[in-house]
């Protein structure tokens, strides 16, 4: 099996560290590179980097659904904090009604997660599950693509 990784370090795609895996064997490592892509959303998991008993490298996928992080600037004008458990959530909805949602918790270890969620469930309805969790309203959040970052807006 091979697969690549490539580390969350930096912001810029030029930034990266990416390494080539090849039957538990790191056969490449690329410095400030980024030769990861995929094909699909269905290929594209957060994951651990784990050595084996036998001291080979193996992929442990992370417990949560990630996408690639979005092209395009998004303000997330419905954002949400569960300031006693260190979560934040927001959720945005574009003129062409996709709902995208960014999040950090303790499960992705603190990093901002991207997911285009599906009509599944009202926007409204997510909301509402997210203040029956004890989350709060809190400043609308604005991530920007170039820099990859999520910030909160001033008031």
């Amino acid at each position: 099996m091979i697969f690549i990784a490539r580390t969350l370090d930096r912001y810029a795609d030029t930034d990266y560290t990416s390494l080539i895996v090849k039957d538990g064997v790191c056969t490449d490592r690329k410095e400030k590179a980024n030769i990861m892509g995929a094909s699909s959303n269905e290929e594209y998991f957060h994951g651990e980097l784990i050595e084996t008993d036998n001291g080979e490298v193996d992929f442990k996928p992370l417990s949560y659904r990630a996408d690639p992080y979005p092209m395009n600037d998004i303000i997330f004008s419905d954002a949400f904090e569960h300031v006693a458990e260190g979560k934040l959530w927001a959720i945005a909805k574009d003129a062409s009604g996709s709902c995208h949602v960014m999040y950090k918790n303790d499960v992705t270890h603190g990093r901002f997660v991207y997911q285009n969620v599906t009509q599944n469930q009202s926007y409204d309805d997510r909301i509402k599950g997210k203040l029956d969790k004890g989350y709060v309203a809190t400043n609308a959040m604005r991530y920007f693509a170039n820099a990859r970052a999520f910030v909160k807006q001033t008031p």
